[in-house]
């Protein structure tokens, strides 16, 4: 028997896609305070300085190993608790006690970091190379948060992205009293955006109710992000919700 070998990145779960990958609800890290964090297969250290940015670098310090999250965050850098090395957002030493010079110690490993939504994000990667995933009718507008709960699923979050652009799942399992055309925009290379055209049909007394809400068309698009991270937009023309799916 032939076992074939998996090269693609779909459903793979040896690979990982470059992208923004949320980590913690941003209630979780108080000011001051730090919290181990497993990423992507990573050990890294969170913690929130006096400024209240959220700083992500690798867990351990090259002095000897010591998790820097059972260490003290001092201003707007973290030291080591185990000998005191102190080092800045940027993962470079800036004070090692017994001794004069830094020189000797490399550089920790700086995550970008991005807190939006009511979460705290970071790039899996060096450098990000796309723009953070928002909600575009939302960029440059005041909006309110309300996290949900958190889910498991043993497959790739395009199976479960895909969920809400498929018409036989909405059929077949909701029951939508009307048939969705989803047409596609690509607003830039890891983003596209399927907006719903179809005209609220008067064949139901569910769908003459809803026209009464909706002036040309059924509100529904989805933002879709990397593969993996979608906000769906529905609701009436005066009153839009937006919920979010992200890995």
């Amino acid at each position: 028997m032939t076992v074939p070998v998996v090269t693609g990145a779909f459903n793979n779960a040896e690979k990982i896609i470059e992208g923004w990958y949320w980590a913690l609800r941003s209630a979780e890290l108080k000011r001051g305070k730090a919290k181990p964090l497993s990423f992507l297969g990573r050990e890294l250290v969170v913690y929130r300085g006096e400024d209240a940015r959220v700083v992500a670098l690798d867990a351990y310090c090259p002095h000897m190993g010591a998790h820097l999250a059972v260490g003290k965050v001092e201003g707007n850098s973290i030291r080591c608790l185990f000998h005191y090395w102190k080092f800045s957002p940027q993962g470079t030493c800036l004070e090692i006690p017994c001794q004069a010079s830094v020189a000797c110690a490399p550089p920790i490993q700086a995550w970008p970091v991005v807190e939006q939504y009511g979460l705290i994000w970071l790039w899996a990667g060096e450098m990000p190379t796309q723009p953070f995933p928002c909600v575009p009718e939302l960029q440059h507008q005041a909006h309110e948060v309300m996290l949900g709960r958190h889910f498991v699923k043993n497959c790739h979050p395009n199976v479960v992205m895909i969920n809400a652009i498929d018409a036989h799942h909405f059929n077949s399992v909701h029951h939508l009293p009307v048939q969705l055309h989803l047409e596609p925009q690509t607003v830039n290379e890891s983003c596209i955006v399927f907006r719903n055209t179809t005209q609220l049909p008067t064949t139901s007394l569910v769908t003459r109710f809803l026209r009464c809400f909706y002036k040309d068309v059924l509100t529904y698009r989805l933002c879709y992000w990397f593969g993996s991270t979608g906000t769906v937009t529905l609701g009436p023309d005066f009153l839009h919700f937006y919920i979010r799916v992200v890995p």
